[in-house]
């Protein structure tokens, strides 16, 4: 010590003073000082890590404090405030779950507010677990949970909300929010097919709109195909753009409209012109644009019936030239076509019959001429006096008919005059000829025979028949008739 030292104040000690040293009148102090000051350390480094739940994150991170009191909890208190930690504990591990399902759909990205309100409320219940408060804490990360749950909850109606904000954005044109809205709705389902495609849709709006906008343009100048195309096009970028979907309904009926008013036009100027097959199937092409137009049925019909109209006029006037002709089959047949037709025609019905008449009596005149032998039976000969008398009652300005009436009447006037036959044999043979009688043997036998077709037939014993026809005609020379049996019957 210096001199400075030797003087001494009053209350200090000096080593030789009869008081002890002041860290042994203090030691019962000092021990005690010492135990709270290891228990102090206790709890500040080692009691987290015994109560620190399993999983943690930046929701609980407890640290314990010392204790309220340096008193040592009894058994039964301990074992309770152990309950309300492991309660706390498990409710926090349910929150940290939650959470983690939460941040993987970035819940903080559609629902920052409602999320940072739930992480408040379980960093309140940690710090009411540092205060070993367990009971308290539970209650707080209860009421977080149940915030972290209602978030969840939330999820499906978000997403849905999301689309629908996407799906108006899309219809307003609005790429950026359109963008944005579905961008949070994949991420609160990243495996939702609807949300990708809804995206895509939004990057592909500008490109889209661009496309819509050219067709509007060549829509309003007229140019529907051009449209039509720039349409489809834009379609092809997304087949679901609503707007395009319009446009395309609206362009088909334009063009639609268009074509069939094209082709009713094609089908009258056809019509005027009296090109019925043109104007037909240019108004069968507008009925398959619009198969229930009154107005395309309507025109389809007119145009069939003024054609079948124009085909009954010139059948009528090709029967009426083939009856001036004579040609009566051919007539009745034209007037049949023109019934076919239009069976209430009434002037195809009487041609018909005048036509059906006057054939009937051309042909029996034909078959009379040109059979004249047959006139030499008297059915046919009254018949064909009969025939005659018909073809007289008409009128007699047809050259034809009145050749066929010159003609039979005079086969008729000639019809019943006899004309002399010469027939000749052998004295030999038995001659008869039907119609006439037996003749009998003769050299040479003379008949007046009336025209017509006769028949002789020659017999003689031992001999083979003979048979012999001939015709007898006014207009041809007489034949000579030679009739004799001349093949001798073999003998047994």
């Amino acid at each position: 010590m210096t001199k400075n030292d030797d003087t001494l104040t009053q209350g200090e000690f000096t080593p030789t003073s009869l008081s002890p040293p002041w860290w042994q009148a203090h030691r019962s102090q000092l021990i005690s000082f010492a135990v709270l000051i290891l228990l102090l350390l206790g709890v500040v480094f080692l009691l987290p890590e015994a109560v620190q739940p399993e999983k943690t994150d930046s929701l609980a991170k407890a640290n314990t404090p010392a204790p309220i009191s340096g008193k040592k909890q009894s058994p039964w208190s301990e074992a309770q405030t152990a309950k309300q930690r492991k309660e706390a504990q498990t409710v926090l591990s349910d929150i940290l779950k939650i959470q983690q399902t939460l941040e993987e759909q970035s819940v903080e990205r559609w629902a920052p507010e409602s999320y940072q309100d739930a992480m408040n409320t379980a960093a309140e219940g940690d710090g009411f677990y540092r205060l070993r408060e367990f009971s308290q804490a539970q209650k707080q990360y209860q009421l977080s949970r149940t915030k972290f749950e209602a978030l969840a909850s939330s999820a499906d109606s978000k997403f849905t909300q999301l689309m629908n904000d996407g799906a108006t954005a899309i219809d307003e044109g609005n790429t950026s929010a359109a963008t944005q809205a579905f961008e949070l709705a994949g991420l609160i389902q990243a495996n939702s097919l609807e949300a990708q495609n809804g995206l895509q849709q939004a990057q592909s709006l500008d490109r889209v709109l661009a496309q819509l906008n050219d067709a509007v343009l060549q829509q309003k100048t007229g140019n529907l195909d051009a449209a039509l195309t720039l349409t489809q096009q834009a379609l092809d970028t997304d087949a679901n753009s609503k707007p395009a979907k319009n446009l395309l309904v609206t362009l088909n009926a334009s063009i639609l409209e268009r074509d069939f008013t094209n082709a009713m036009s094609k089908g009258y100027a056809a019509l005027q012109s009296a090109s019925y097959a043109k104007a037909k199937s240019a108004f069968k092409s507008a009925l398959a644009l619009k198969p229930s137009s009154s107005d395309a049925k309507a025109a389809l019909t007119q145009a069939g019936n003024q054609q079948t109209q124009t085909k009954i006029e010139a059948l009528l006037a090709e029967a009426k030239t083939n009856e001036t002709k004579e040609q009566w089959q051919t007539a009745e047949d034209t007037y049949e076509k023109a019934l076919k037709l239009d069976a209430s025609l009434v002037s195809a019905r009487i041609g018909l019959i005048r036509s059906q008449a006057r054939n009937q009596l051309d042909q029996q005149l034909v078959t009379l001429l040109a059979e004249p032998e047959r006139l030499a039976s008297d059915a046919v000969y009254k018949q064909g006096r009969r025939v005659l008398k018909d073809a007289r009652g008409l009128s007699q300005t047809a050259p034809k008919l009145q050749t066929q009436v010159q003609s039979l009447s005079a086969l008729l006037a000639k019809a019943k005059v006899p004309l002399e036959v010469v027939l000749r044999s052998d004295q030999q043979t038995d001659v008869t000829v039907y119609k006439v009688g037996r003749l009998g043997l003769f050299d040479k036998h003379h008949l007046s025979l009336a025209p017509g077709n006769y028949v002789a037939v020659g017999k003689r014993e031992g001999y083979r028949d003979v048979r012999q026809e001939f015709t007898v005609l006014w207009d041809k020379p007489a034949p000579n008739i030679t009739i004799q049996c001349e093949e001798p019957i073999a003998s047994l």
